[in-house]
């Protein structure tokens, strides 16, 4: 990170950066590996973000450019080849492959390859902890067909968040056919196929996730979601529950059995449901509530309508639904 010594004496000698150090830069990457308390992101770009700069995750949600988010943090240490993250607030599973905004209002320029990281980027203590930046360089498709994929997984989200479903999902099954084993492309798929209402295809490629890679969170909580909007309640339930088993912190698992329960007329299990739901996640009303927002936009209204009585179940004194806000 730069020192105000170093700042000086860079805007003397290069006057052309003077509105770089002034002016916040938005750093755009991946999320490459997750772990217990941190997260690794790959950023792309000539310029690394500084410590404490705030960062955003978040996936591809069709029709909404800014994209639904998943988490909110901090950078807690940055090095020329992965920053780590320490996340405050997590809505929902933070996964690999999710998209990443970092705002910085100090950036640094990336050095050349073989460089050590910028100064004070090999570590950080965090409380009690101390989280350790990797020295190696986060894996890599390095083929031409990884690369062919990383490149139709971008078209196809630049597609979704035009509203361009169909599009989306030719591009993300031509991904799925060049890398049958990527869990990412099956996710991409099933995203695009669940937000379009294609839900019987929604769920086969959802399940596809689950035979590539068995333990990916959430995923059994997305197919509870699509049978919720199906109408089949009691499979809703089933797959909601499996999520809960092995993810009991999924508060979207919880609220999904909680809609289940309320289209039955349970209102125990519904009333626990949700409450379990905002007890893991406070703010899981809102995250349904946006979902609603995208469903309406994308002319689902029973959907929409689904969305906005479990959020009005789970946060009764908050304002009613914007109908077209989006995310």
């Amino acid at each position: 990170m730069r020192t105000a010594i170093a700042a000086a004496v860079l805007l003397m000698t290069c006057p052309a950066l003077a509105g770089r150090l002034t002016a916040a830069e938005t750093i755009k990457g991946r999320v490459a590996d997750v772990s217990n308390d941190a997260v690794k992101i790959k950023t792309e770009g000539e310029w690394l973000p500084a410590v404490d700069d705030p960062v955003e995750i978040y996936f591809e949600m069709p029709g909404v450019p800014e994209g639904a988010t998943v988490a909110e943090g901090k950078v807690s240490a940055v090095a020329a080849d992965a920053v780590t993250v320490k996340t405050d607030r997590t809505f929902t599973a933070v996964e690999r492959n999710h998209l990443v905004r970092i705002t910085s209002e100090k950036p640094q320029r990336r050095p050349p390859a073989g460089e050590k990281a910028p100064p004070g980027g090999q570590s950080l203590a965090i409380g009690s902890a101390v989280v350790t930046v990797p020295t190696k360089p986060v894996p890599s498709a390095g083929s031409a067909m990884g690369d062919n994929v990383t490149q139709l997984l971008a078209k196809g989200h630049e597609l979704c968040t035009q509203g361009k479903l169909a599009e989306a999902q030719q591009i993300y099954g031509q991904a799925v056919q060049l890398q049958p084993n990527n869990p990412d492309t099956h996710y991409a798929l099933a995203t695009a196929l669940n937000f379009s209402g294609n839900f019987d295809a929604a769920i086969a490629a959802y399940q596809a996730v689950l035979r590539v890679s068995p333990q990916t969170p959430e995923i059994r909580a997305w197919i509870a979601q699509v049978y919720l909007h199906k109408g089949e309640y009691a499979s809703a339930i089933q797959w909601a529950n499996q999520e809960i088993a092995g993810n009991p912190k999924s508060a979207f698992a919880h609220s999904l059995a909680g809609s289940a329960f309320l289209e039955t007329g349970d209102a125990a299990n519904r009333d626990r449901a949700f409450a379990a739901a905002v007890a893991v996640d406070p703010g899981i009303a809102d995250v349904r509530h946006r979902h609603g927002n995208v469903f309406y936009n994308h002319r689902q209204p029973r959907r929409a309508l689904t969305d906005f009585g479990s959020a009005a179940y789970m946060a009764p004194k908050a304002s009613g639904p914007v109908l077209g806000a989006g995310l």
